[in-house]
């Protein structure tokens, strides 16, 4: 709360010595706190509206820069409307009375801010509270803030919501409540579930009302037919009168009842012992009737036996009972008066009020008028003594509201200040004291109070992120994007604590790939340091191109290999790969080429060691030297029927040499002429030769004693 301002005027010296109970009378809140916005706080330019919420008090009005009031208690504060800058905003409560109901010893009133309130007699829970103890000075009644109309009976009361629901509490004993029982209650019930409840009146014992559509409604005492349904039975709920749905304005009384229609005229039923009811006789009305035939009727008041009525054009009439010059004609000699009588001639009545048995009356320069039984100073003109005429009650022109009870008064002035005079034995009056008083005494001044705030609104900034990367990039927006993009936006809160709106500008280069195609003999060293010996085409190498991107290089590499082997058939060496370029070489000679050998296949004229030089693919390689050891020698001179078997063998040959020898020398060589095994024997023809060295090209050399020798090529797998 930054500011706050309190009120309180007072109207007279007079109540000046009850200004102690006068406050104490007021339960005090702040009625001007709000919640929503707080004094200090920083908001932005382009951010949504505040709703903002009385605390205390629905009633007030919300005001300053972008403030929008609702009219409810609630209003919006649009930072758009307002404008960067410090504004202040401020809620005016004006609480006070505008609206009060006089019944027979005790009062009701309803404040700006729609709260209940009630004072006086309470001996049937007629106030609300909960209790039956009198309470001398206005009190609150609940904590609902949506009261509309209110009524004030004889020890009972009524009341209508803002929602048109119907509210009844007090004394029930004729069922008058209207709740199906004549139980009392000493809070307000809800009757029935209607909510179309537009209007209601109430005097000692009965209740009128008119819904929205016009429909008239009765419910309690009818000894007289003061309900008007055509019997003198007590209804303890609502029941319609007749069916007409046009009906505007009605007033109960002492067991009688008036009524005007939307066309102007002027309706009456119930008790008629006085000519209470206008229609020149005495006689008890069970159901409306019309009176005279004017359609000019405006407002009506029924008091005990007496009624008053102001026409469209604002004279004043009067009828019934007049044992106190209640009338207002001047005189009391006739006490009874069976029709409507204008009182004077002038034509400026506004407003008036009945009694039991005195009247008030406002004109239309706002003066106060009262007239009848004035014994407990109800006229409120200083005196206890009857008047028989209209008298002025002051000087003041600032009355607005009437209403009075059996014997005291109330009203409300233009400036909400609410006044009370007449009988206070009971509190009635809500001075807090139960004298009497022949002059209006101030009840209640409005107070005024206001509550401002200072709210910052601060502007929003915008920028623009400049960006360049490769192929894709995801912003603060959590985007990725892969292409160029200038209309991107996101929202983040600046150091004034307001969106700040920055725009994307990126720009994307692209990375690039490649193959980089190799061929090479036996192995290759690429750009990533490592050496491939095989063909290759899953490799990849990452380099930046010139937009400084990623480039992504992936070989393709073919590895080309000579084969070399050669097959060794002595004396004729082969090399296994077909389809190549060769030369035979002379191992035994220092590698030097042997002239015209340039096939695949290289048939040894000399024992010696030999190669080949392969040409593939556009790769050379040589072999290993290969041994050729038996040019010149007969494979089986022998003995041409030698047989040597399995041959190819794996571990061990026999030999058959088809004949017997005196004596045999066996030699192994392997294919470099080393001999692995040697043996002799004597008389076999059959030997087995056991082969324990490794796989491979074998020389068998058999000898006898008369110099005959066979060489026998055997091959180990």
């Amino acid at each position: 709360m930054k500011n706050q301002t309190i009120m309180m005027e007072n109207k007279s010296k007079f109540v000046l010595l009850f200004l102690g109970v006068i406050w104490t009378s007021l339960s005090y809140t702040q009625e001007a706190d709000f919640s929503g916005i707080l004094d200090g706080q920083e908001t932005c330019l382009n951010s949504s509206a505040i709703t903002i919420t009385a605390d205390n008090n629905a009633s007030g009005i919300f005001s300053g820069p972008g403030v929008m009031d609702n009219g409810n208690g609630t209003a919006t504060f649009d930072p758009s409307s307002a404008g960067a800058g410090n504004h202040n905003i401020t809620y005016e409560v004006n609480t006070a009375f505008v609206k009060i109901a006089a019944g027979q010893s005790h009062s009701l009133g309803i404040k700006s801010d729609s709260t209940l309130w009630a004072w006086g007699w309470n001996n049937s829970g007629q106030l609300g509270d909960g209790t039956t103890t009198d309470r001398y000075s206005p009190i609150q009644i609940g904590t609902a803030t949506n009261w509309s109309q209110i009524a004030a009976g004889g020890a009972h009361s009524l009341g209508i919501k803002n929602d048109g629901t119907l509210w009844a509490w007090g004394g029930n004993n004729s069922g008058q409540l209207g709740d199906g029982t004549t139980t009392d209650k000493h809070t307000p019930i809800q009757i029935g579930t209607n909510t179309n409840w537009n209007q209601i009146s109430v005097n000692n014992h009965h209740c009128l009302a008119i819904k929205n559509d016009g429909t008239l409604w009765a419910w309690g005492y009818n000894y007289d037919g003061q309900l008007g349904d055509g019997t003198t039975t007590d209804k303890h709920t609502p029941v319609q009168i007749g069916t007409d749905t046009n009906w505007n304005q009605i007033d109960a009384g002492n067991s009688y009842s008036l009524g005007i229609k939307n066309d102007g005229t002027l309706w009456a039923w119930g008790y008629n012992g006085y000519g209470q009811l206008g229609d020149g006789t005495a006689t008890t009305r069970h159901n409306p009737i019309q009176i005279g035939t004017s359609t000019n009727w405006s407002q009506i008041v029924a008091g005990h036996d007496h009624s008053l009525a102001i026409k469209n054009d604002s004279s004043l009439w009067t009828w019934g009972g007049n044992y106190y010059g209640q009338l207002g004609d001047g005189s009391v000699t006739s006490n009874i008066q069976f029709s409507p009588a204008q009182i004077e001639t002038a034509n400026n009545w506004i407003q008036i009020s009945a009694g039991t048995y005195h009247s008030l009356a406002i004109k239309s320069d706002s003066t106060l008028w009262a007239w009848g039984g004035n014994f407990n100073g109800q006229l409120g003109d200083g005196t206890t003594a009857d008047k028989h005429t209209p008298v002025q009650i002051g000087t003041a022109t600032n009355w607005s509201q009437i209403h009075l009870g059996s014997v005291h008064s109330s009203s409300i002035n233009s400036d909400s200040s609410l006044w009370s005079w007449g009988f206070n034995s009971y509190g009635q009056l809500g001075n807090g004291t139960t004298a009497n008083s022949d002059i209006p005494v101030l009840i209640d001044s409005p107070i005024n109070t206001t509550n401002t705030v200072e709210v910052i609104v601060n502007s929003p900034t915008t920028g623009t992120d400049f960006q360049t990367t490769c192929d894709s990039f995801t912003w603060i927006d959590g985007n990725t994007y892969t292409s160029n993009n200038n209309t991107a936006t996101h929202t983040l809160t600046n150091a004034a604590a307001c969106d700040s709106i920055v725009t994307l500008d990126l720009t994307i280069t692209n990375s690039n790939t490649g193959i980089d195609t190799q061929t090479a003999c036996d192995s290759f060293t690429w750009i990533d340091g490592n050496t491939y010996t095989t063909s290759n085409n899953t490799a990849t190498h990452t380099l930046n191109n010139t937009a400084g991107c990623d480039s992504v290089i992936t070989l393709d590499l073919t590895i080309n290999s000579v084969n070399v082997i050669v097959t060794n058939n002595s004396p004729t060496l082969t090399a296994s790969v077909s389809g190549a370029t060769y030369q035979w070489i002379d191992c035994d000679n220092g590698n030097a080429t042997i002239s015209g050998e340039t096939a695949q296949s290289f048939t040894a004229t000399v024992n010696g060691n030999y190669a080949v030089i392969v040409t593939e693919n556009g790769c050379t390689d040589t072999s290993s030297c290969v041994t050729v050891a038996n040019v010149g020698i007969s494979e089986n001179s022998l003995s041409n029927n030698t047989s040597v078997y399995p041959n190819p063998t794996k571990s061990e040959i026999n030999i058959d040499l088809n004949e017997v020898y005196n004596e045999l020398t066996l030699k192994l060589s392997n294919a470099l002429g080393q001999i692995v095994y040697t043996s002799t024997v004597k008389g076999q023809q059959y030997i087995t030769l056991p082969i324990e060295s490794e796989r491979g090209i074998y020389f068998l050399e058999l000898s006898n004693n008369q110099g005959k020798k066979s060489i026998i090529k055997v091959i180990k797998n």
